[in-house]
């Protein structure tokens, strides 16, 4: 027959405490490792917040520059218009009244584009 091997309720007492105390051990590993991943996820949770607020801030200047661009081609096309008829009438025999009026168009054409 095998033989049993019976334990002393004060051996088990030992062994229960040294249980105890490695599963002591085991959670401080454990908060200390949740410790450090609760500091890492705030630390990145902020930087994205950051890239939030800096990407909001594209977009507005995104806009910006759009309806800026939308303003500078239709000055640019009025120009263009503006040169052409000069152009076209330039062509032509010019009197002076006609020449007159002619450099007071290209003044004011080239006081909207500056």
């Amino acid at each position: 027959m095998a033989e049993e091997k019976v334990i002393r309720l004060s051996e088990f007492k030992v062994i229960m405490e040294e249980v105890r105390s490695q599963h002591k051990k085991i959670i401080e590993v454990m908060q200390h490792h949740h410790e450090r991943t609760d500091k890492r996820l705030d630390r990145l949770e902020e930087g994205m917040n950051e890239v939030k607020g800096d990407i909001r801030v594209l977009k507005g200047d995104v806009c910006a520059l759009k309806g800026d661009v939308r303003t500078l081609r239709d000055e640019v096309a009025l120009l263009h218009e503006g040169q052409t008829e000069i152009k076209e009438t330039l062509f032509q025999k010019v009197d002076r009244a006609e020449f007159s009026r002619l450099e007071k168009r290209v003044a004011k054409l080239e006081r909207r584009s500056a």
